[in-house]
């Protein structure tokens, strides 16, 4: 699996090559993909204490960047994203309800503190499923760069990242030549 830079722009607009990002295969289908930038240094603010804690949840809600883009995938990829995180999502709810009946059962039979344990590690099983279910298998990851002109995707094919580095090439020819007959 490979990285590469693509543009802000190609990234909102889904102007990137026709080619699955994640398999290499061929594209049908554009997925919305959300790419995000938090700058790590609010985290210092925790050493402050529980002011600190405040100031940090503050300051990195308002410093941190979101946005959407358009990425290429086939149908067969996004097929198996997709039925990756119902599984997902399912197995994450079943935990959940599983752990609630087992916790009022337990309470119910006077066992508080079993209860809380299990209700503890149900809510962690639950946790985890849906962390597994926001980056299903052959999904891949996307970061706003703090430049905030450009997006680095991850996992990507190495086809997909060839054909976007030859589809800059051919733009910066074009530039290039653009220019050279301006000021000739």
């Amino acid at each position: 699996m490979a990285r590469v830079a693509v543009r802000v722009v190609d990234f909102e607009d889904g102007a990137l090559p026709r080619v699955c990002a994640s398999t290499g295969d061929e594209a049908t289908v554009l997925r919305e993909i959300r790419a995000l930038h938090h700058p790590w240094w609010p985290l210092l603010l925790f050493f402050l204490g529980p002011i600190g804690w405040i100031v940090a949840l503050v300051v990195a809600s308002s410093v941190s960047r979101e946005l959407s883009g358009w990425v290429p995938f086939s149908e067969a990829a996004n097929q198996r994203m997709s039925q990756s995180r119902r599984t997902r999502n399912q197995f994450a709810l079943g935990a959940l309800i599983g752990t609630v009946v087992t916790c009022l059962s337990l309470a119910l039979m006077g066992r508080g503190r079993v209860a809380l344990f299990v209700g503890l590690i149900g809510l962690l099983v639950a946790a985890i499923g849906w962390l597994a279910a926001a980056r299903p298998a052959g999904s891949i990851g996307a970061s706003l760069n703090p430049n905030g002109r450009t997006v680095d995707l991850t996992g990507v094919s190495a086809r997909f990242g060839e054909r976007y580095q030859d589809q800059e090439a051919r733009r910066r020819a074009e530039r290039q030549a653009g220019l050279g007959s301006v000021h000739r």
